[in-house]
């Protein structure tokens, strides 16, 4: 892996963006950090050949600048726009390549796939500045330099490409606020991804791994503050519990994989139909538990990476453990749920369906077949949460307890924001509520990510409406009701 020092053709901004994005930004944007991180050993390689990738860095590390209290925030968000742009220009021009050079890619495939990749704005004036070659945008040092740095991404690089920069336009919406726009580019990856033929997979194979890992980690975060959750089929959720092997330690998800993964699947539970289905809960609770039992998420389970220091090892065992007790927490949660809008639709209610029977009866000719009238079967929903090891306050205490030892300002604390936001929305504690909000903010200040802001903000007003109103849980609803799409990786 070239070192810094191979850059210093570059511009002055651009030296100083791609320092910041690997002295500082690429330790917090991802869990588990260690020798093998793939935003630097997969982007730093690939950045001299590629103006597209740097543009990408520079724009992720900009927003990212933007953020802090000891600079101009409006020269760095200025900067951050420039740039997102003219990535988002490139990648839109690198798409029918992709699509049309993978097999069974038709044209209104390919127009699919460059609609999935959005910034959800108008287009800007900036834009049309980028609007030709890419390739050749102009910078101090770039022309000086261009013999260093080829002109032209080749065909055979072209989808990975844009792959890698989809990638960081989520992450720059992310960065900036977290609450619109990142949606659309993980459907692009997604779906540039689906497009490759298996020559393409087969060239990528160590890209296509960090891409699993973004998507696994995202979408199923994702999933925790989705208000109207659905069933999903997606080929980058796996789930590895297979027993007597060691696991490897995911960069994202860092020891946690299989529960964060479980996390998302818990949000199943809240599309299960109650009234037609209602054994169903009971043989999901019963499977999460189950796949729950057959792990173990100490750290002698896995295959430490080279360069993963002790204290890394250490906070990714506690935020497993945490993890573990959200996962307990949020099957509680979505129980409550489900009990909840069963007695709100008054869905058990044995005289009503008997009287209307009876007059049915009285009122349609004897030849009529009667039409049958289903009488939901009540569920027992204290049986059903007595299935979890324990309940639910004490699981979010457990969950807080294990968070709290993984100490402010490491760059594991950067994965805390889920468990942290689960707390804060789940418990019915004041003063637990306000050790987790007190911990996020202290998160914003340390990560200065904007997701991790909107967050705080959407907390806040959670135990505002719980200040008035002691029962109050709907903070999906209350997510729906502000419009926003956030995402709290």
């Amino acid at each position: 892996m070239p070192s810094l020092s191979a850059f210093s053709y570059l511009s002055t901004s651009e030296y100083f963006f791609l320092q910041y994005y690997l002295e500082r930004l690429s330790n917090v944007l991802v869990n588990a950090n260690s020798y093998t991180n793939p935003l630097k050993q997969l982007i730093l390689p690939r950045i001299a050949s590629s103006n597209l990738l740097l543009d990408a860095i520079c724009a992720t590390a900009a927003v990212h600048r933007s953020s802090a209290n000891d600079v101009d925030r409006s020269e760095y968000s200025t900067m951050a726009t420039r740039y997102y742009v003219r990535v988002l220009s490139a990648v839109r021009d690198l798409i029918p390549r992709v699509t049309n050079s993978s097999s069974g890619a038709s044209g209104s495939g390919s127009s699919r796939r460059r609609e999935l990749i959005t910034d959800g704005r108008e287009s800007s004036p900036v834009e049309s500045e980028s609007s030709g070659d890419y390739g050749n945008s102009n910078g101090k040092g770039k022309m000086k330099n261009k013999n260093k740095r080829k002109v032209i991404i080749e065909d055979k690089d072209t989808a990975e490409m844009a792959i890698l920069a989809s990638i960081f336009l989520c992450k720059y919406e992310i960065i900036k606020d977290g609450v619109e726009n990142w949606r659309f580019h993980l459907r692009g990856i997604e779906s540039l991804c689906q497009s490759l033929d298996a020559e393409q997979q087969a060239s990528m194979s160590n890209t296509l791994a960090y891409v699993r890992s973004f998507m696994s980690y995202h979408k199923n975060i994702a999933r925790v503050t989705e208000y109207a959750p659905h069933f999903r089929e997606d080929e980058f959720e796996h789930e590895p519990f297979e027993i007597g092997t060691l696991f490897p330690v995911d960069p994202y998800m860092g020891f946690s994989q299989s529960l964060i993964i479980l996390l998302g699947r818990v949000n199943d539970l809240l599309v299960i139909n109650i009234r037609d289905e209602p054994y169903k809960v009971k043989q999901e609770v019963e499977e999460l538990l189950s796949l729950l039992a057959r792990r173990s998420w100490s750290a002698d389970r896995f295959a430490i990476p080279e360069g993963m220091g002790p204290s890394t090892i250490e906070n990714s065992s506690h935020i497993a453990e945490a993890y573990r007790c959200a996962v307990i927490a949020c099957i509680h949660a979505a129980l409550e749920i489900l009990a909840e809008r069963e007695r709100d639709s008054a869905i058990y209610s044995p005289l009503e369906p008997m009287e209307e029977l009876s007059l049915q009866s009285q009122l349609q000719p004897q030849s009529t077949i009667p039409i049958p009238i289903h009488i939901p079967i009540p569920i027992d929903w204290a049986s059903l949460h007595a299935l979890l090891p324990v309940e639910k306050a004490e699981a979010l205490t457990d969950c807080l307890a294990a968070v709290a030892r993984v100490p402010l300002g490491c760059p594991e604390e950067a994965g805390l924001l889920p468990l942290l936001f689960i707390v804060a929305c789940e418990t019915n504690l004041q003063d637990q509520a306000k050790e987790a909000l007190l911990r996020v903010e202290a998160l914003g200040s340390h990560i200065g990510l904007g997701n991790v802001r909107c967050a705080s903000l959407l907390l806040k007003e959670v135990w505002a409406k719980k200040s008035v109103q002691k029962d109050f849980h709907d903070w999906r609803g209350l997510l729906a009701k502000v419009k926003w799409d956030l995402i709290i990786t």
